[in-house]
């Protein structure tokens, strides 16, 4: 986690150990469970978030993806990301951004 084991290709330091220990709040393996209405009917998303971490810029979630192809994870798994992000502000009323943080295992 010092450097993920990939470059980074988002906004995400690439040394996540040193913004956690410098952030004013960390929580890891979030769990979560929201709905909402959509055309279709109620949705209900659940899960777990990796990590959520609060520092002087807001609140922030990173879902660790361990894929070899890490190219646009944050597309990718945009509707997870959403969900993670809709998920926080109806538990917690603060808003938060989320991002993929791409490492190697």
């Amino acid at each position: 986690m010092k450097n993920g084991g990939y470059t980074q290709v988002n906004d995400l330091p690439q040394d996540m150990i040193k913004t956690l220990l410098g952030a004013e709040e960390v929580y890891c393996e979030v769990p979560f469970c929201y709905a909402e209405d959509e055309e279709n009917g109620l949705v209900v998303w659940n899960g777990i978030m990796d990590v959520v971490y609060k520092s002087d810029d807001g609140w922030h979630i990173v879902d660790y993806k361990t894929s070899a192809d890490g190219g646009d994870l944050d597309k990718k798994y945009q509707a997870q990301l959403g969900a993670y992000i809709k998920a926080f502000k109806a538990t917690t009323g603060e808003n938060a951004d989320a991002r993929a943080y791409h490492i190697d295992v």
